[in-house]
C-alpha cells in the first residue's frame, strides 16, 4: 500500500521513528526495520495526514480533516471545531513557546491552541484568527507554517505570505466597561427608572448592553444573570447583546451582565439594573383575607341552608305521616262502614247467611289490607289493585249495582316488581263512585286502566258518571249533604309532602269529557307516577 501513496510529511520524533504523512493514503512508521500502517491508531476515520509536530514532552500532533491528532504513544486526544477551532481541515502546524503553543492553518484561519493549559487543567483553549484579528491570508498553504530562529512565525497562505513576531504583540490587559444602554417591555421600548415596580401584567422585559472594545469590538462577549429568577448563576458567553425574560412572577430582581474583551479578560465589575414585579391582586394579603371570609361565609350559609332543608324535610316527613293517617281515615269513613254493616244486617235479616259471610268477609280482608298498607310507603301494584278490588265490590254490594267496574293492566307489567305510594288510587275512585256514577239515573260504568310509558306508571280512571260541574251545582243546590268527603283535599296535600320528600314528579291530571254539544259523558282522571 506504501509504495501507491504519495507522501505529504515526514518526521523524525525523538526515539529515531519515521513518520510519513500520505493524502488519502494514511498514517505510516518506519523504525529502521519494518514499516508499520498506523492510520486508524490515531484517528479512526481520517485517511490524510499533512502535518506533523511535536512538543518537548514527545507528544506528536497530526494534522487532519477532522481537526488536530495529540498522540503520546497510549492515548488519543482530539482539537476540532467543537472546541473552538475556526475549522476541522488542518492544512500546516507549527510548534512555539518551547512547545507550550502550537498553531494550526486551516482554511478558515489560524487557531492558537494552548497547550501549557491544557496540560495542567486539561481546558481546551484554542483562540481563531482570521480577517477581525488581522490575519488577513484567511487560508494556508499545506506545511505553510515556519518558525524562524528568533520566534518570529511565517505563515504562507493562498493570499500571500504573512509574518506574526510575538515580541510586537501587544496584549490588551484592559478590562472593557459593560453599559446597559435600553430596556423593552413586551418588546416596546420603554425607559424604565432604577428600582422600578412594575405592575405584575408588565413582566416581560428585554435588556439591551453593550461593551465597548475598540481594539476588535467583534471578539467582545458577554454574560448575564438575574438575581431573583429561576435560573441560578452566570450565563454561559454570547455575542448576543440582549437578554430577554418572560413571565417573570411577582418579586425582587436584579440585573446583572459582564463582558470580555477580544483577549478574553473580564470586566470585575457587572453593569446592574433593579426593579420589582408587583404582586397580583389575587395574591394579596386583602385579597385572600377576604376571600377567606367569603370562603368562610359561604360555607357556613351552605350549612344553615342545609340544616334548614333536612328540618324542612322532617317536617314534611311528620306531615306525610300525618297525612296518610288521615286517608286512612278517610277511606274507613263512619258513612262508609255504617253502610257496610247496614248490608251485613240485610243479609242477616233476610236468613242469607251466605251472602252476608261473604259480605263481611270482604270486609274484612278490605280492613285488614289497608291497615296493613298504612305502615308502609309504598306497596307493590298487585297488592293496590286487591285493595281496589275489594273496596270496589264492596261498593257494588253497597250501592246494589248501580255501577259496573273493569280493571285492566297491561300485560308486560310485572306486578310485584313495580311499587306505587300507599294510599294514592282509592281516593279518586271512591270520587268517581260517590260524586259521579251514584247521582246518575241509569247504571254507571267504571274503568280503571294500568300501563307504562316511559318512566311513569299511568293509572286511568274513566267514568260515565254527570261530570264535576254538575256535581258541583248538586252539591251548591242540596241543604242536606249526607257525606262530606275530604279525600281529594287530603290526596292533593300528599301529592305535594311526596315530591317534596322524594324529590318526584307524581303529577295528576283530569279531564271533563263532554260530547259535541258540550253535554258531559264523565271525568277522566290520569296519574303519572314515576317509576323509582
Amino acid at each position: 500500500r506504501a509504495d501507491k501513496v504519495q507522501p505529504w510529511c515526514i518526521f523524525e520524533d525523538k526515539k529515531g521513528h519515521i513518520w510519513i504523512g500520505t493524502y488519502l493514503g494514511g498514517l505510516f512508521r518506519y523504525d529502521g526495520g519494518k514499516l508499520e500502517d498506523h492510520t486508524f491508531s490515531v484517528a479512526k476515520k481520517s485517511d490524510s495526514y499533512l502535518s506533523i509536530v511535536m512538543d518537548s514532552a514527545g507528544v506528536l500532533y497530526f494534522a487532519t480533516f477532522e481537526g488536530v491528532y495529540a498522540y503520546d504513544g497510549k492515548q488519543v486526544t482530539q482539537f476540532s471545531e467543537e472546541d473552538g477551532m475556526s475549522s476541522d481541515l488542518v492544512y500546516a502546524m507549527v510548534m512555539a513557546d518551547n512547545g507550550n503553543t502550537l498553531w494550526a492553518g486551516t482554511n478558515q484561519g489560524l487557531n492558537k491552541i494552548h497547550l501549557d493549559e491544557f496540560r495542567k487543567s486539561g481546558k481546551k483553549r484554542i483562540e481563531p484568527y482570521g480577517k477581525e484579528e488581522g490575519f488577513l491570508g484567511v487560508e494556508l498553504n499545506t506545511n505553510g507554517a515556519w518558525l524562524d530562529q528568533d520566534g518570529t512565525i511565517w505563515f504562507g497562505t493562498v493570499n500571500g505570505l504573512i509574518k506574526y513576531t510575538p515580541g510586537e504583540f501587544i496584549p490588551n490587559n484592559t478590562p472593557i466597561r459593560t453599559n446597559i444602554t435600553g430596556t423593552r417591555i413586551f418588546y416596546t421600548d420603554t425607559v424604565i427608572t432604577q428600582g422600578v415596580t412594575l405592575p405584575y401584567y408588565l413582566n416581560n422585559i428585554t435588556f439591551e448592553f453593550i461593551g465597548i472594545c475598540l481594539t476588535n469590538p467583534a471578539k467582545v462577549r458577554y454574560s448575564y444573570m438575574l438575581e431573583g429568577g429561576e435560573e441560578k448563576g452566570w450565563s454561559p458567553e454570547t455575542k448576543s447583546s440582549f437578554a430577554r425574560f418572560s413571565n417573570l412572577p411577582e418579586g425582587k430582581y436584579t440585573f446583572k451582565v459582564k463582558s470580555r474583551n477580544n483577549e478574553g479578560i473580564w470586566n470585575d465589575t457587572p453593569a446592574t439594573f433593579s426593579f420589582i414585579i408587583g404582586t397580583p391582586w389575587w395574591k394579596t394579603w386583602w385579597f385572600r383575607t377576604a376571600f377567606v371570609v367569603f370562603l368562610a361565609g359561604t360555607v357556613f350559609l351552605a350549612v344553615r341552608l342545609r340544616i334548614r332543608q333536612v328540618e324542612y324535610n322532617e317536617r314534611n316527613k311528620v306531615r306525610l305521616a300525618n297525612n296518610e293517617l288521615k286517608a286512612l281515615r278517610s277511606q274507613m269513613n263512619p258513612h262508609f262502614i255504617f253502610n257496610a254493616l247496614n248490608s251485613i244486617q240485610h243479609f242477616i235479616m233476610s236468613s242469607d247467611e251466605q251472602g252476608a259471610s261473604k259480605y263481611l268477609n270482604k270486609f274484612a280482608k278490605l280492613i285488614r289490607s289497608i291497615l296493613n298498607n298504612t305502615e308502609k310507603s309504598s306497596v307493590t301494584l298487585k297488592e293496590e289493585i286487591e285493595s281496589l278490588k275489594l273496596y270496589l265490590e264492596l261498593e257494588v254490594l253497597r250501592f246494589e249495582n248501580k255501577f259496573d267496574y273493569g280493571i285492566h293492566v297491561d300485560p308486560s307489567i310485572d306486578l310485584d316488581f313495580y311499587e306505587v305510594p300507599t294510599l294514592l288510587i282509592q281516593p279518586y275512585v271512591e270520587n268517581a263512585i260517590i260524586h259521579g256514577l251514584v247521582p246518575k239515573k241509569d247504571k254507571g260504568k267504571l274503568d280503571i286502566a294500568i300501563s307504562l310509558e316511559d318512566n311513569f306508571i299511568v293509572c286511568v280512571i274513566q267514568d260515565n258518571g254527570i261530570g264535576r260541574k254538575r256535581s258541583m251545582e248538586m252539591k251548591e243546590k242540596s241543604m242536606k249533604r249526607s257525606h262530606k268527603s275530604f279525600g281529594m283535599k287530603i290526596t292533593r296535600d300528599r301529592l305535594e309532602l311526596l315530591n317534596s320528600v322524594r324529590n318526584s314528579s307524581l303529577s295528576v291530571n283530569i279531564t271533563d269529557l263532554e260530547n259535541e254539544n258540550g253535554e258531559p259523558l264523565g271525568t277522566k282522571v290520569e296519574i303519572f307516577i314515576p317509576i323509582v
